[in-house]
């Protein structure tokens, strides 16, 4: 029983044996498991990580990609504009020259057609009478055909000739002093216009005063040449112009000139006698840019060409000068 008893307890410390050996086992599987399981989770973060680096790379690259395509957008759409702004101002710049040529073209055969040399005898510098030599009265330097004017356009009162300048042109006066701003004669627009009398004023020139407008145009045409006059070398030069109407023929002797605002009514006002006539001439003589050897006692009527000036927007250069008749 002994021998027995004992065989029973060797056995009882082999199965505790073997069950702490199995323990251990499963402890030791448990903690590789975990290791495994440690070590997957290592890789998924770093994948994780690797992942959201790629997401942030390919985001960056994204958002490059976006402000280039952006940028060159922009930059194609700047050039378009720019190239767009470009050909209209060239449109424009070819546009203002051909009107500039046509304007020019047009009243260069209205003068041809309208204006007859004068007379041979009327234009002698002198004659004699006797041993005294009498000098001859001054003569315009050609006449008008007004009949042709009149059938070319109704409204034609006078024709305006200033010797060694681009000025030599009809006037027109109609109802306002807006509708031959842009029209020519025949009625077509052009930026030149025509040069017409204000319609506040007598067509024949028979009152104190009357104003004649014209465009300073850049090329010189129409009233382009009247800024000349605020130098006094410039009005040395050309002291006088002409005017003919179809009754009259008057020398201009230009006696002021300076820059005034378009809504000066002592320039643009209307003269009523003679006393306003002469507080009309005082005005102008003070302000004058050259001074002249015009007596103001010898003027008896004035007419004034107005243009463009720009020192302001509203600024405007005015000549003034005495209408002397001459006998035809």
């Amino acid at each position: 029983m002994k021998y027995k008893g004992r065989i029973s307890g060797k056995k009882d410390e082999e199965a505790e044996k073997k069950e702490k050996e199995k323990e251990n086992k499963e402890i030791s599987e448990a903690e590789e498991v975990e290791e495994v399981d440690e070590e997957d989770d290592a890789v998924d973060i770093g994948l994780s990580k690797k992942s959201k680096k790629s997401k942030k790379s390919k985001k960056s690259k994204n958002s490059k990609k976006g402000s280039y395509d952006a940028a060159r957008i922009i930059s194609a759409v700047v050039g378009c504009v720019a190239l767009i702004v470009f050909v209209f101002s060239l449109y424009k710049i070819i546009e203002k020259q051909h009107e500039y040529s046509v304007g020019v073209g047009f009243y260069s055969e209205i003068a041809e057609a309208a204006k007859i040399p004068p007379d041979t005898a009327s234009s002698a510098d002198s004659g004699s009478e006797g041993d005294i030599t009498v000098d001859a009265a001054p003569s315009a330097p050609f006449k008008v055909d007004f009949q042709k004017l009149s059938e070319e356009n109704g409204d034609i009162v006078a024709w305006i000739y200033a010797k060694d300048t681009s000025i030599d042109y009809p006037v027109v006066q109609s109802g306002d002093n807006d509708f031959y701003l842009r029209r020519m004669l025949n009625g077509q627009w052009n930026i030149a216009g025509t040069i017409f009398m204000d319609y506040r004023f007598p067509g024949d020139f028979s009152g104190f005063n009357s104003v004649i407008y014209g465009h300073n145009m850049n090329n010189g045409s129409m009233f382009g040449s009247l800024g000349g006059y605020k130098e006094q070398e410039y009005y040395d030069e050309h002291p006088e112009m002409w005017l003919f109407t179809k009754d009259k023929t008057y020398r201009v002797d230009v006696f002021a000139g300076f820059v005034t605002d378009a809504a000066s009514t002592d320039v643009y006002g209307v003269c009523s006698d003679r006393e306003a006539l002469d507080s009309y001439i005082d005005y102008a003589t003070e302000h004058s840019a050259f001074k002249s050897d015009v007596e103001r006692d010898t003027i008896e009527k004035v007419v004034v060409l107005s243009t463009c000036s720009y020192e302001t927007n509203s600024s405007r250069f005015v000549l003034y000068g005495s209408l002397v008749p001459i006998e035809d």
